[in-house]
């Protein structure tokens, strides 16, 4: 199988793209990036397109499009413009990525993946409701956004090509995303819960994410909408709990949500709120995961083998 990962120097698809080389699929990669892993280089099965967008050519002969492309949202002050440049570069990046699939001569893909995330059901400072793949979506910015964003793949369902979108959480791993940023805080004991410590983090390991995103891809009776997430979300003072302990360090600096309301304005509710997302279609197709609980999860990813 040859499979073409937009954004693949990303969190999730470099360590995507690495797994399905490993296991014989040629991966070609696309990245606007100029810093290129150093975890790329010599492997075999594996391709590197350092391009500002995917021209027709370039997806011809694959069989499969994973399209995790997106500009950074997290420790952003949002203005217009970073609002702009994190929908162009998801929305509108995504309009063009299907216009040249459109294109392609000949066999076109047979599955093409979306990346989204769990963001379309809106933010919450509690665990007030809990959302399925079957929920509605929110009304806020990033609700919007992401409905937006899963419409523009919208085209490729005409083709016949099976279409999924992935409704991607809040991925752990020390090499990146969230977890990374919060542990030289408190690995020097300076770490705590963000404002009220009530918003809940719907969460999945990120050899969780990976596994299932080739879970769906090996499935041929797999499409529409997944949640990638743990089936078992906390809240933000849980998770506190939990890393301090796993870290042996105190945590008791509540960050006040007011600061990060002064440094990020609408940005901060990416932190400052949450969503209780379950992984209902995920679970029903027979995926098991490997990290189901947070305080193995973290463990995994935090003690040295």
């Amino acid at each position: 199988m040859k499979i073409g990962i937009t954004g693949g120097t990303g969190l999730i698809g470099r360590t995507l793209a690495l797994r399905l080389s490993e296991t014989g699929r040629f991966v070609r990669i696309f990245t606007r990036s100029s810093d290129i892993p150093s975890i790329f280089r010599g492997k075999k099965n594996l391709e590197l397109s350092q391009c500002d967008f995917p021209k027709t050519k370039d997806l011809e002969g694959l069989d499969c499009i994973v399209n995790l492309a997106g500009s950074p949202i997290a420790g952003l002050r949002w203005n217009l413009a970073v609002k702009n440049e994190i929908r162009s570069s998801r929305v509108n990046y995504t309009q063009n990525l299907v216009e040249s699939l459109l294109k392609v001569a000949g066999t076109p893909p047979k599955i093409f993946l979306q990346g989204s995330a769990i963001g379309y059901y809106g933010s919450f400072n509690d665990d007030s409701a809990i959302f399925s793949e079957d929920s509605s979506v929110g009304s806020d910015f990033l609700a919007l956004l992401c409905k937006d964003w899963e419409t523009a793949s919208q085209k490729i369902s005409e083709l016949g090509i099976r279409l999924v979108r992935l409704r991607t959480g809040i991925v752990l791993s020390p090499f990146g995303g969230a977890l990374s940023s919060m542990l030289p805080s408190f690995r020097l004991g300076l770490g705590g819960p963000i404002g009220t410590g009530k918003q809940i983090l719907s969460w999945i390991h990120i050899e969780d994410a990976v596994n299932s995103i080739i879970h769906i891809i090996e499935r041929n009776d797999l499409s529409g909408f997944f949640n990638l997430v743990s089936p078992n979300p906390v809240r933000n003072e849980i998770f506190t709990e939990s890393l301090s302990r796993i870290l042996n360090r105190p945590a008791f600096l509540r960050v006040p949500a007011i600061i990060l309301k002064g440094l990020f304005a609408e940005g901060a509710d990416v932190i400052l709120k949450g969503q209780y997302v379950v992984p209902t279609r995920l679970q029903n197709s027979q995926y098991s995961f490997l990290f189901p609980e947070l305080e193995t999860a973290l463990r995994d990813l935090l003690i040295k083998k």
